[in-house]
């Protein structure tokens, strides 16, 4: 059993924004140190070694403390922190309700409330039910009453297939969306059903079973949202017209698929369908998502053929009522980006293949997060990020064969791709970030992104040789981290102008930990919460944003 996170994306930008995100440049690393004070003040918690498990989750954060969820086997317990990082109260989820076993799914923190969810199969009906109900947030006792609010039958005679269920929020948090997706069925059409709820009072403001017009093999739905106004989204890919046909993604030497999204309005009884195109191009990474004024906002990357790397860019802003397309626009990126932070050889050999007009992309990168400005332009921001298995034999004794397999974690640059609200690309620019583990399913990698008036802040573990970093390195002068003992937690700084400031945050190397940048979260406008940890040794530190 395990949690499904939270997260409230995409981040809109704006003075009344939870996390305020201004426009970058990015431009380079500055040649000298600064120091981590000047913009963070750094407020550290005890070591501990705890029995109850390792920190999984933040779960939330207020003016009485700090809120965490623990993790060992299968045992789940909810912690308390004062403002101090002291512990003040923990306690073990209680997973049984009326004596059955009940699986967490869903727990977070809002508005004064813990909040969550749990699904439960009822054999006796046959069905995955999920239900709701509260933790107090002062002694973490959880409430004796669940209430049943979502319930799916499975089906199969001998192996059950199961439904599941989704939680969304709006960006506001003031409307929940209970999604539940049916157990596939070949060649039906896909259906869902969708109960949405205020998150103040709880009570449904309307529920109702919705069919896609397509079938279920030939529609993959890539995500669910819901907006201000209690509307319902449904983005997804659908394969040749969704009707019939094969699931591939090129049919007879042409693309065979398109993004669709489907718009539920007053209370789920009026559809709208909106079809995103490019031409010739295959969208490779698509988000979605609401602005301000009601309108669909729909940006990511693209490839110009099957098999390359990200050729580019494209947006799209949408009137949800009349279908008019507000603002489009693609672009290529330029092999100066492509070729940013390459090796002098890498650069070479990528300049003569543009040079023949070979096809020359990014590659391996993933798009992590799509940030709303609040004049109705849109950030991108991505990451590199592969796994690779090698398997070794060598031979052992009285001839036998000894196999070895070691999982490769990678986690390198950043990208980051600027949009104007008339839907232009304005810029684009990558940090270089360097990390390779092995067989730790890359606990210690990637980074964490905080934001503040002018200024962001990317923080991920770093060899401390790059801390002398001239300008726009190479990879060749550009050292890997690898969870060396004396690995540094880097802040790199971005304001306003695109002046880019490299500097160490901290070094864990008297504790002997690192930092854990994916389970770490911005929990307000002001504050960051980091978490070290080695083995069952964890340290949290509070991170407050200056001006």
């Amino acid at each position: 059993m395990s949690f499904k996170k939270i997260k409230f994306h995409p981040i809109p930008i704006g003075q009344s924004s939870l996390l305020l995100i201004v426009l970058l440049v990015f431009q380079g690393m500055s040649v000298f140190a600064q120091k981590a004070d000047e913009y963070v003040s750094i407020q550290s918690g005890e070591k501990i070694k705890s029995s109850d498990g390792n920190i999984t989750d933040i779960i939330g954060y207020d003016e009485s403390g700090l809120y965490v969820l623990k993790s060992k086997r299968k045992k789940h317990t909810l912690v308390r922190y004062n403002q101090a990082l002291e512990e003040v109260i923990s306690k073990e989820l209680e997973e049984e309700f009326e004596g059955e076993k009940h699986s967490a799914e869903y727990l977070f923190y809002f508005s004064g409330k813990l909040w969550l969810f749990s699904s439960y199969r009822d054999r006796e009906e046959d069905e995955l039910q999920l239900y709701q109900s509260f933790i107090d947030a002062k002694t973490l006792q959880g409430q004796a009453k669940k209430k049943l609010i979502a319930n799916v039958k499975r089906t199969g005679r001998i192996f059950k297939s199961e439904g599941h269920f989704d939680l969304r929020f709006s960006k506001d948090k003031e409307r929940i969306a209970i999604v539940t997706h049916y157990p596939y069925q070949k060649n039906e059409f896909e259906k869902l059903k969708v109960n949405l709820f205020s998150s103040e009072t709880g009570e449904v403001q309307w529920e109702k079973e919705i069919q896609i017009p397509y079938r279920e093999d030939l529609f993959d739905i890539e995500g669910v949202k819901i907006d201000a106004k209690g509307n319902f989204y449904v983005l997804g890919k659908r394969y040749g017209d969704g009707l019939d046909g094969k699931l591939k993604e090129k049919v007879d030497g042409e693309k065979n698929y398109d993004y669709v999204v489907l718009g539920y309005f007053n209370d789920g009884k009026e559809s709208r369908e909106y079809l995103l195109q490019l031409e010739d191009k295959f969208i490779s990474d698509l988000q979605l998502a609401v602005n301000e004024n009601g309108e669909l906002i729909c940006a990511g990357f693209y490839t110009n053929t099957d098999r390359s790397g990200l050729s580019g860019s494209y947006f799209m802003r949408l009137n949800p009522t009349t279908k008019e397309v507000l603002a489009q626009s693609l672009k290529d990126f330029n092999i100066d980006f492509v070729t940013q932070n390459f090796t002098q050889k890498e650069k070479k050999k990528a300049e003569k293949r543009d040079a023949k007009g070979k096809e020359v992309g990014l590659t391996r990168y993933e798009l992590d997060e799509m940030v709303l400005r609040y004049d109705g332009g849109v950030m991108l921001v991505g990451e590199q990020y592969f796994v690779q298995v090698v398997t070794h034999q060598s031979p052992g004794a009285n001839g036998a064969m000894n196999t070895t397999t070691t999982t490769h974690y990678y986690h390198n640059d950043i990208i980051v791709v600027n949009i104007n609200a008339e839907g232009q690309i304005e810029w684009t620019d990558k940090i270089p970030k360097r990390q390779h583990t092995t067989n730790d399913g890359g606990m210690f990698n990637s980074y964490l992104l905080g934001a503040k008036g002018d200024k962001i802040y990317m923080i991920f573990n770093d060899h401390p040789k790059n801390l002398n970093l001239t300008v726009i390195p190479g990879i060749s002068k550009f050292a890997t981290f690898s969870k060396q003992k004396n690995s540094i937690v880097t802040l790199v700084s971005l304001d306003v102008e695109g002046r880019n400031k490299r500097m160490s945050l901290l070094s864990l190397k008297d504790e002997g930990m690192l930092s854990r940048p994916m389970v770490s979260e911005q929990v307000d406008q002001h504050t960051l919460v980091l978490l070290a940890q080695r083995g069952r040794n964890e340290k949290l530190f509070i991170l407050r944003m200056k001006e």
